[in-house]
């Protein structure tokens, strides 16, 4: 069965055009169209908002990583490990007001990384360096996600925007949830059930 909001909404997009503000909608007094069962016709406010319709899909990542885990890569490749994973920006906003490297940051941005990758579900023959997904600090302290190269052409073609991000650390672990809107209209739904 077809959620009711979709299902009125495409016999709202089929009906007449959407008449000027201010003259009433006379479809909606004239009671049930065929087709709609117990639905009633849609306003004309709702026609409207029917017509500017995304069908809202979601893509989660998350992951976790042991701290213990980055620290050894750490110890066993020194600055080539950083070099590889981490942006410049990255890795100044990895540490402490001494200058050392915080591990838990890293291991969360780590754990974003993967996250973005499960999000961005890459075929198996489909690279995606470490580096083109960046974790950074915004204006108001908060993070978020910036695509490069592969990274961003993968999103681009799965249609995915508005990412959002969460890091958490404590003791051991790090943690990391990605999220990323599938941009979806009504038309490319009716093109993907063909």
């Amino acid at each position: 069965s077809r959620p009711r909001f979709l299902a009125r909404c495409e016999t709202a997009a089929a009906s007449a055009p959407v008449p000027a503000a201010g003259l009433g909608d006379p479809a909606a007094a004239a009671g049930p169209r065929e087709g709609l069962g117990s639905n009633p016709p849609l306003g004309l406010e709702s026609r409207r908002r029917c017509a500017n319709v995304r069908l809202m899909s979601l893509r989660v990542g998350i992951d976790l990583v042991a701290v213990e885990d980055v620290e050894a890569s750490l110890c066993a490749h020194s600055d080539r490990y950083l070099q590889r994973v981490y942006s410049t920006r990255e890795l100044e906003e990895c540490r402490a007001g001494s200058g050392a490297v915080v591990l838990e940051r890293l291991a969360a941005r780590f754990a974003a990384k993967e996250a973005t990758i499960k999000v961005l579900r890459p075929r198996a023959d489909e690279a995606v360096p470490w580096k083109t997904i960046e974790v950074v600090r915004d204006a108001v302290g908060g993070v978020e996600l910036k695509l490069s190269g592969s990274a961003a052409d993968l999103a681009r073609d799965a249609g995915l925007a508005s990412f959002a991000v969460s890091l958490t650390h404590e003791r051991s672990y790090a943690a990391a949830v990605v999220l990323a809107e599938v941009e979806r209209t009504p038309e490319r739904v009716v093109a993907e059930r063909g």
